[in-house]
């Protein structure tokens, strides 16, 4: 009867042992989960964080090629803009010139009238 006390005990002994490494096993099995939740809690926040950050840029981008063609326009009207400048010196100096071709013109018929002006006295 003692030995199957003191066996009994040992058991007893053995399977607290067992339901105490359970147990612990337990708790942490229960404390991984938890942080694997506290991970997948973080990873989904910032995989919203990154749709929202990736739909941002997105935006920028399209803005962006908006503000290139803006540009680009803007860019061709200053080449018309120049280019019309440029034909407009040019045909204010082409008048110059022919004003300046029709004043020696009215000088030159001034100075003939007043020859034929002269000869008509004379004559």
């Amino acid at each position: 009867a003692v030995v199957s006390t003191q066996s009994t005990g040992v058991m007893q002994a053995q399977t607290d042992t067992i339901i105490d490494a359970r147990d612990k096993a337990v708790r942490e099995c229960q404390l991984l989960r938890e942080k694997i939740s506290a991970i997948e809690e973080t990873v989904s926040s910032k995989d919203m964080e990154t749709s929202s950050r990736l739909a941002e840029i997105q935006a920028l981008q399209r803005e962006n090629r908006t503000l290139r063609e803006i540009n680009d326009t803007l860019k061709d009207r200053v080449d018309d803009s120049d280019r019309a400048k440029t034909d407009a010196e040019q045909l204010i100096e082409l008048l110059r010139t022919e004003k300046e071709e029709l004043i020696e013109a009215k000088s030159e018929l001034f100075n003939l009238n007043e020859s034929l002006n002269d000869e008509m006295k004379v004559t």
